[in-house]
């Protein structure tokens, strides 16, 4: 491998190679969370949105990208390898060729434009992966949020008003008893599954309440890739997920979360005719 890195810095030059190694070791970090939160739903909802130009752009997402650079400086200054103890670590090799020559001009192009027709090998990597991923109905990135996760919401919320009782969006129930609640009525008597996830069902079901609620009133739903689904209307943006976080995470006090919803002209939307609204036929992809 060390020859390989050798030969590829003398070809290109050092700051080539080392800005390659870096990248490949931030992709393949990131690939597999890109697999499972990103695209996995999509696959799971009978979908299939353009896996390498979305891993482009989740890659580039904020959060992503400030993760992945993190774990790259780690791994930079540690010497073992994570994970193997016999691969040479990403400071080693880069130290092994940081001495060589660079090339001022060395052709920063992705690898990508390499490739005659990248969306037919797409094509073909998913078909031998799946058969049934290669045959998924295509959908694009900028239609995931309408196609795939208003039904996900619409068959999370359909039928449970009753959980939800008299809540709206400002009055949200976060206190762990009452997820607890939530959640485990969620699950069968012969299923058990621990607190956290009960904790999680419960949150699934009070944010895809709220997005259910809000589409009619004039919000629509954006998902792109590396973050989570927002919601938008007249240049104004909630982020379920991660304001409601901030509230329970201590960040912001409930208070602060009820100015917020006041501000949106969302606080007395009421939760409960979310999941009656759930029940009604899901927009066709």
């Amino acid at each position: 491998m060390r020859l390989a890195d050798e030969i590829g810095a003398r070809v290109a030059g050092a700051d080539a190679m080392i800005s390659g190694l870096q990248r490949v070791r931030a992709a393949a970090a990131a690939f597999y969370g890109y697999w499972q939160a990103e695209l996995g739903p999509i696959f799971g909802s009978g979908f299939r949105p353009p896996v390498n130009a979305g891993f482009v752009r989740y890659l580039d997402s904020p959060e992503v990208s400030a993760a992945i650079e993190g774990l790259v400086q780690h791994e930079e200054a540690e010497r073992r390898s994570i994970g193997s103890l016999a691969h040479p670590s990403l400071h080693d090799r880069i130290a092994a060729i940081a001495f060589l020559p660079s090339n001022a001009g060395f052709d920063d192009r992705p690898a990508a434009c390499l490739l005659s027709n990248p969306d037919e090998l797409e094509d073909r990597v998913l078909t031998f992966v799946s058969l049934d991923l290669g045959a998924r109905k295509r959908v694009d990135w900028e239609h995931v949020a309408e196609i795939v996760y208003v039904p996900i919401w619409q068959k999370r919320v359909a039928g449970y008003s009753r959980l939800l009782g008299s809540c709206t969006i400002a009055t949200v129930p976060v206190a762990r008893n009452d997820l607890l609640r939530i959640g485990s009525s969620l699950f069968t008597t012969y299923e058990t599954p621990s607190d956290d996830v009960r904790i999680v069902r419960a949150w699934e079901l009070i944010i895809g309440a709220i997005g259910v609620a809000l589409l009619p009133l004039g919000w629509t739903p954006e998902k792109r890739p590396g973050s989570e689904v927002s919601l938008n209307r007249d240049g104004l943006k909630l982020q379920p997920w991660s304001e409601l976080n901030a509230m329970t995470g201590g960040r912001i006090t409930r208070a602060e979360w009820r100015a917020r919803c006041v501000d949106l002209g969302i606080a007395d939307v009421p939760l409960a005719a979310a999941a009656d609204e759930g029940l009604k036929p899901s927009p066709k992809g």
